[in-house]
């Protein structure tokens, strides 16, 4: 898996102002987003869809606030549910992966 979102992006899209949660952020939940995206959309080890693809980067960033603000366990009665715009986008990036799979292929 890449990285492609930094992590200045995304501290200035989770408007966090310190340096307390670099680390977490760093080793944990950015690739924890990026890798869940990654394979919602594909199994193939190939990279090279997500490079300089705005979606994805906005996506990453979305999910990387969903584990950053909710990252402990929860109970039923206390259920975060993923932003829709993130769905939206996971759809979005199927759609163009499928495209950009056939446009490799030819």
């Amino acid at each position: 898996m890449i990285t492609i979102v930094d992590i200045k992006t995304i501290k200035n899209a989770l408007r966090i102002d310190h340096d307390y949660d670099d680390e977490l952020l760093l080793d944990i939940y950015i690739p924890a987003a990026e890798i869940d995206i990654q394979t919602s959309i594909t199994s193939n080890n190939d990279d090279s869809f997500f490079n300089d693809n705005k979606l994805y980067n906005l996506a990453v960033i979305i999910l990387t606030n969903h584990f950053y603000e909710y990252h402990s366990i929860q109970t039923l009665d206390n259920v975060k549910d993923v932003n829709h715009s993130l769905s939206t986008l996971l759809q979005k990036l199927d759609g163009d992966y499928r495209l950009w799979a056939m446009n490799q292929q030819n």
